[in-house]
């Protein structure tokens, strides 16, 4: 065996002995040879070097077809969620769906069949419905198996698509429960009999038309499997449901109720219990009685969510002798007859945490005590439940949406949060106040017009109202605070002073924003401007304190404030001793009651007027601003006289009319 040295010794031997004996030759061989030695030494340690590392494979990306099916029915049930439909674009002659097939099936052609030319004559294309998920099925014959033979992602069935691919979906989900859903849109020649063959597959209903067809089917059918009927409130959907006269018969597993109108028929059972979580109703063709409804809470022990909206009683007659203990209550919506909503308030009972929206219709029968009207409306139950959890935020509103009619708003946010500088709730009137409600506690009160003697009388229920409200909820916890009460408050016939003020508001200690909202000055009513306005008031009650004593009496950690539509020029009087009184401007006590707190500066004061308003500064190089246009005419106002002075006298005023000794500082 020749080894490397044998090798080489007799190549270098041969060249040797070829090579003539001339100088200038061998020098040159011996050049070329060191050369040569050298680009092989580099070349075998490279070699060597390659050698010595680990031998990896060639990388490779795994194609569409290698991937896992439970990867692909992840991604698949994905796209399904995120593109459920679509409108597909096909040219005549065309489907796009068999272009690109690469399985023959008879299932094949569900999935473009059925083309429903919407403009044949006007253009080269034709529009229909279809999965617009269902294109994963033609991107290879892996991908085409692994969906069609997964029954979960053709759960979800549309009835606006084409009579072939709904028979599709309804054989490729096999037996499982459907989710099914009726658009504006339908396939109407398919609904009804897709619903007949599934209704005993029906997980849920969402109809945005059809209630007939669904009364229709649920009266023939039982819907062993439903779980959520959700019937949209649309003109379509002007057909009553009908209550099944079993309910637990018929709909054994039902959930979720939600309709527009609904009849309730003599005989429906609603015993034994019902396993209803969430219903809503919005209307009634014929109101319920007194002893409908009374069973029908009974049946709701497991209710979390109940909106029941012109279908009540139309009788104060009380509900139950006994308390009907609704203990999974999150959500309460009413909507009635103030008495009918207060005979359900006192009927139940539920958490102090649970979310309470009532909107209350006047009563035939009319009361002028608040005391008596908080207990016929139910008002006075839900603040003795309801005020046992601290509330962060609370916003009272009376304004006149009628002659000689009031619209009362309580509402309360239990959460942190900063509520608009200006809540527009004067824009809603009687049709408009239904659904639910952002607030946890809302209260919509429709006081009807009362007539006393000829005179219009209804301002002193509001004004009652108002005074057990301010005394009876839970001020003691408010961070915020937002009032729009100044054109009922002008009405009363005893002054809402300071005294006033400090007496409703000493429990508001905590109170660190305060929103006082106006009835906006109106062009055509020139008259308005310059008025006495009873904010004033409470702004100076708010300065009072530092000027005559040590600390502010009324919410010592303020520190925002929001005026709305409050004129500057608006009045105060403020009696300054015996037959004496002061008479200044809303902008002079807003300035007097910067300077009684040395933290809060013009940044902490939010001015804000809403539509045609009096466009008046508070702040500006004088109090009173520049010239101001009004009704066509130019009003040169005064300028301002010196400030300080200003203060002076109405730190005088205050200390004659509360002496520190009265004030119990």
């Amino acid at each position: 065996m020749l080894t490397s040295s044998t090798v080489w010794s007799d190549i270098f031997q041969e060249r040797l002995d070829a090579l003539p004996f001339d100088t200038e030759t061998l020098r040159s061989e011996l050049r070329e040879i060191t050369c040569a030695y050298a680009d092989y030494c580099v070349a075998l340690n490279a070699r060597v070097e390659n050698l010595r590392r680990p031998k990896l494979h060639p990388s490779r990306t795994p194609s569409a077809s290698s991937l896992p099916a439970e990867i692909l029915l992840l991604i698949f049930s994905t796209i399904s969620e995120d593109e459920p439909m679509g409108d597909l674009c096909e040219y005549r002659g065309i489907r796009i769906e068999d272009s690109d097939s690469d399985v023959d099936s008879d299932e094949e052609g569900d999935d473009s069949d059925h083309i429903t030319p919407s403009c044949p004559y006007q253009c080269d294309c034709w529009l229909h419905h279809s999965l617009q998920w269902a294109r994963i099925t033609h991107v290879c014959a892996h991908w085409r198996r692994i969906a069609i033979d997964n029954p979960t992602l053709w759960t979800n069935i549309t009835l606006n698509l084409s009579t072939p691919w709904l028979h599709a979906l309804v054989s490729r989900s096999r037996n499982l429960p459907l989710d099914i859903t009726i658009p504006c849109d339908a396939n109407w020649d398919a609904v009804e009999p897709i619903l007949s063959e599934c209704i005993h597959r029906a997980r849920s209903i969402s109809a945005e038309r059809g209630s007939d067809i669904i009364n229709t089917i649920l009266q023939r059918y039982r819907a062993p499997l439903l779980e959520i009927l959700d019937i949209d409130q649309s003109i379509a959907n002007s057909d009553p449901f009908i209550m099944p006269p079993d309910m637990n018969a018929f709909l054994p597993q039902l959930r979720r109720l939600h309709c527009p109108v609904v009849t309730f028929p003599p005989e429906v059972q609603y015993s034994p219990s019902l396993r209803l979580t969430h219903l809503t109703v919005l209307s009634s063709n014929d109101a319920l009685s007194v002893p409908e409804l009374r069973g029908l809470l009974h049946a709701l022990p497991l209710i979390q969510v109940l909106q029941l909206e012109n279908c009540l009683p139309r009788s104060a007659e009380d509900i139950s002798p006994q308390t009907i203990c609704l203990a999974h209550l999150k959500t309460l919506i009413l909507r009635g007859l103030t008495s009918s909503c207060g005979a359900i308030m006192r009927a139940i009972a539920y958490s102090s945490s649970t979310n309470v929206t009532l909107y209350m219709l006047p009563d035939e029968e009319h009361v002028l005590q608040g005391a008596e009207f908080m207990q016929r409306s139910g008002i006075g139950t839900l603040l003795q439940t309801a005020c046992a959890t601290p509330f962060h935020s609370l916003h009272i509103s009376c304004v006149e949406s009628r002659p000689n009619n009031w619209q009362f708003v309580v509402a309360g946010l239990r959460n942190p949060c900063h509520i608009d500088r200006y809540v527009r709730d004067d824009t809603r009137f009687e049709p408009h106040w239904t659904g639910p409600s952002y607030e946890d506690m809302k209260v919509v009160c429709m006081l009807p017009a009362i007539s006393i003697d000829g005179n219009d009388s209804s301002h002193i229920l509001a004004l009652s109202l108002f005074t057990l409200l301010i005394t009876t909820l839970p001020l003691a916890t408010l961070n915020m605070l937002s009032l729009k009460v100044d054109t009922l408050l002008t009405l009363d016939t005893e002054p809402w002073n300071c005294a006033r003020w400090l007496s409703l508001l000493k429990e508001a200690e905590k109170l660190e924003h305060i929103q006082l909202i106006a009835r906006p000055w109106e062009l055509h009513n020139p008259s308005k401007h310059a008025q006495p306005c009873l904010y004033a008031d409470l702004l100076l009650a708010l300065s009072l304190g530092p000027h005559v004593s040590r600390k502010c009496l009324l919410s010592p950690e303020l520190s925002e404030l929001s005026l709305i539509n409050i004129d500057a020029s608006s009045t105060v009087v403020i009696k300054a001793g015996p037959n004496r009184y002061l008479r200044t401007t809303a902008a002079r006590v807003l300035h007097f009651f910067l300077s009684s707190r040395k933290d809060f500066g013009r940044q902490n004061v939010h001015v804000a007027n809403t539509g045609i308003s009096w466009q008046r500064h508070f702040f500006g190089e004088a109090d009173y601003g520049p010239l101001v246009k009004m009704g066509g005419e130019i009003v040169d106002m005064k300028e301002e006289v010196d400030q300080e002075r200003v203060h002076s006298m109405i730190t005088e005023a205050v200390t004659r009319s509360f002496p520190a000794s009265d004030l119990a500082l």
